[in-house]
C-alpha cells in the first residue's frame, strides 16, 4: 500500500505533464502545413498585387519626356506612354505622334549636335538645335547601322552585306566593300 501511495503522490503529477506535452506534440503535428519551396514564378504569378510595371524606358532627344511601353490594364498588349517635365500624369502616345517621333535610339556627333538614326530601311540624320531631319539614303534595299566617320565628313552605313559611305558635303555615295555570296 505505501507503494501505491508513492506512485500516486509522486509520479501522477508528472504524468499529467508528460501526457499533456505529449497531446500538444501530436496535436502540432497535425496542424502543421508542409510548405513547397519558395519560388520567383510563385511570388510574381497574380500580377494584381504586384502590379504592372514599365518597361523600355527611354529619354526623348530633348530631354522633355520619358517614353515607356506599359500595359496598367491588363489589355491584350503595352501601349507607348509618355510623361513629360510639364505633366508627370502617363498618356498614351497617339499613333500621330508615334510616326512624327524620331528614333530614340541612333548615333551622335562628337558635339551632340547631330544625331543619325536608321527609320523604315533608310537612314535620316536629325539637327539637335531645330529638330529638322534629312533623309540620306532612299532606296528600296534596306540600310541599317549609321556612323559617322573618324572626321564627321561622312555617314558609314550596312547595305546588304557592304559598307557605304554618304559624304555630308557633297552628297556623294560611296561603296567600300563588296562582299559576294558564293553559289552552293
Amino acid at each position: 500500500m505505501l507503494n501505491c501511495i508513492v506512485v500516486t503522490k509522486i509520479i501522477m503529477p508528472y504524468m499529467k505533464k508528460v501526457f499533456t506535452l505529449l497531446l500538444l506534440i501530436g496535436c502540432s503535428n497535425g496542424f502543421a502545413q508542409k510548405l513547397d519551396k519558395l519560388t520567383v514564378e510563385k511570388i510574381t504569378r497574380d500580377p494584381k498585387w504586384i502590379g504592372v510595371s514599365p518597361s523600355n524606358i527611354t529619354w526623348s532627344d530633348d530631354g522633355k519626356s520619358v517614353y515607356f511601353n506599359w500595359n496598367p490594364t491588363n489589355g491584350e498588349r503595352d501601349e507607348l506612354y509618355a510623361i513629360t517635365t510639364a505633366n508627370l500624369k502617363p498618356q498614351i502616345v497617339s499613333l500621330e505622334e508615334r510616326k512624327a517621333m524620331h528614333p530614340t535610339t541612333g548615333e551622335w556627333n562628337k558635339k551632340h549636335t547631330i544625331k543619325l538614326y536608321e527609320k523604315n530601311g533608310d537612314i535620316f540624320m536629325v539637327d539637335a538645335k531645330t529638330w529638322k531631319s534629312t533623309q540620306l539614303t532612299k532606296t528600296s534595299d534596306r540600310e541599317g547601322s549609321p556612323v559617322f566617320s573618324s572626321d564627321e565628313s561622312k555617314v558609314l552605313f550596312i547595305k546588304g552585306d557592304n559598307l557605304y559611305a554618304v559624304n555630308l558635303t557633297s552628297g556623294a555615295l560611296t561603296q567600300l566593300t563588296n562582299f559576294t555570296r558564293a553559289t552552293a
